[in-house]
């Protein structure tokens, strides 16, 4: 079960990050997973000792940053007739200050998770690509 929890959430992943940056519909619909996993939920990637890495952490941060792009993307970005809406009614600056305010929370959630040689500084880069679309 492990295994297959694994390869659904990296197939997840895979699928946001690839179809966000590429502009492009996502292969599996709905906003988000269908259940919520934490570190928890994937014990063989926690650390074995108290000096080890915490894979299943930033499994988890991963998963939830992602989510994140992945509903500002869906919302601002839904068709180019949706996207034309948004900005003659003037809403895309506050779903744009939602993702922002989301991000910044999320930040401050995982600021101090350190995987060697990994951090998720990478991640954070990803922002402005996401929401420009």
């Amino acid at each position: 079960m492990l295994r297959r929890r694994l390869a659904w959430t990296f197939t997840y992943l895979s699928d946001r990050q690839i179809s966000i940056s590429m502009g492009q519909a996502f292969w599996s619909r709905g906003p988000a997973l269908s259940a919520r996993f934490t570190a928890d939920d994937f014990p063989s990637l926690q650390p074995q000792n108290s000096s080890g890495e915490d894979f299943a952490s930033l499994l988890q941060a991963q998963v939830e940053l992602t989510t994140l792009f992945g509903n500002a993307h869906d919302i601002l970005f839904a068709s180019k007739k949706r996207t034309a809406e948004l900005m003659i009614r003037g809403d895309c600056t506050k779903y744009i200050d939602d993702a922002s305010r989301a991000v910044v929370a999320w930040d401050f959630a995982w600021d101090q998770l350190t995987v060697s040689p990994y951090r998720l500084d990478p991640f954070q880069g990803l922002e402005p690509e996401i929401i420009k679309g």
